[in-house]
Parts: C-alpha cells; structure tokens; sequence
C-alpha cells in the first residue's frame, strides 16, 4: 500500500473532470481488492476505484454509499494473469454516463448500477493507491504506473499508453500523480513533478515490467 499525503491535489469534486489509470495484473477472482482509493473507513464520500469479485474494473464515486453515488462496472474483466492498462476517464456532469472505462486502450462496456450522485465527494482522506479505507481492500497482486490527471484522456492516448508510451508524458501539464511503484522506494517517487510522493506500508510486489514496444511506434 501507498498513502499519499498530499491529499488536497486530490480533490475532485463530481463537477470536475479527471483521469485514474494503473497498470494490473491479477488471477484473483474475490472480495474488491482496490487500485486507488479517497474514502474513509466510514465510506461516506469519495472515490473508489477496485476489481470487483468477478473480476471486473469497478469505479464508486460517493456521496453516501448506496444512496448517493455513480457506480459503474465494465463488462469485461482482467485477472487473467495477465498485464492490463485499467482505468477509467470522468466528465464532471455527476452522471454515470460520463464515465468512459476502458482495458489495454479499448472501450469497455460500461455497466451502470447506481446513478444519484447530487452532493458533494470530497473529504479530507489520504488517497491509497492498492488499498482503501477497509482493511479487506488491499489489492495483494501486482500494480504499477499509477497516474492521475485533472482532464479527460482521449482514447487515443491510452492506447499509446498501453502499448508502451510512458504515462508521464502524456498530457503532462494535466498530471497530477504518476507512482511507477517500484516497490523500494518509501517515500514513493512521483514522475509528474514529484509533488505527491507516498509512504510505502510493507510492500508493492513489483513482478516485471508491463509489456512495452518501441515508443517512436505511437508519438
């Protein structure tokens, strides 16, 4: 797990516009084991991005669980044992359709389970990148390259991403956070200017690089 102690940077209202995408590999196929977390033990506001029990990329964003909130799902999932680029893009218009997901560059199908965010999702958390506020979330796979930026990431863009362009230099005026995760470093290096290191707790498993090709490919 990684606590980020700069939490303000990570204030997204459901009114603004904001990316989270990691790189993840996992076979595991229960609980919600999550990639990036702002939420409180209390689970009263914030930001939850996870893999849900089937496997499946599922994103909360909350103003009171169950009764104020987005929460979408894809259709695909990705604990295959595989390498996957996950995440998701948001529009700020607090509907569920403004969320995009998308797997390895492509378009997932979103599937919406709640659609009544009306209030505020900030609060005063630490974000977490593979854990959350419940003790049952640690995500005990590999992630790597977690970014975080304040603007919506053209498809286009994670595509080249997944298929090796560093994270780092895209959009990099719009970053806000790109933990490469390397597992050895407490604090946590942050590549988008090194603003948002984290304190690492135990360990990130950090098994090989995801896959790479040549960048001159896609810039």
């Amino acid at each position: 797990m990684v606590t980020i102690g700069t939490e303000g940077d990570f204030d997204f209202e459901r009114t603004d516009t904001f990316s989270i995408f990691a790189w993840a590999h996992s076979n595991r196929a229960d609980s919600f084991p999550a990639i990036f977390s702002k939420v409180p033990e209390s689970d009263t506001s914030g930001i939850l991005l996870v893999m849900d029990s089937g496997g499946r990329l599922e994103l909360f964003l909350i103003n009171s669980f169950t009764s104020n909130e987005i929460r979408v799902e894809s259709s695909e999932t990705f604990n295959d044992n595989a390498w996957h680029y996950v995440g998701f893009s948001y529009d700020g218009s607090s509907n569920a359709s403004g969320v995009d997901m998308s797997i390895d560059g492509v378009a997932s199908t979103r599937n919406i389970i709640d659609d009544t965010l009306s209030l505020t999702m900030l609060n005063n958390e630490a974000p977490r990148i593979g854990a959350s506020g419940f003790s049952a979330d640690f995500w005990i796979d590999e992630l790597a390259f977690v970014s975080v930026w304040n603007v919506e990431i053209p498809i286009t863009h994670l595509l080249a991403i997944s298929h090796g362009v560093p994270a780092f230099i895209i959009n990099n005026c719009s970053d806000v956070l790109h933990a490469p995760l390397y597992g050895v470093h407490s604090p946590e290096i942050d590549e988008a200017g090194g603003n948002n290191t984290g304190t690492l707790t135990n360990t990130t498993k950090f098994a090989g690089n995801p896959p790479v090709e040549l960048i001159e490919n896609y810039l």
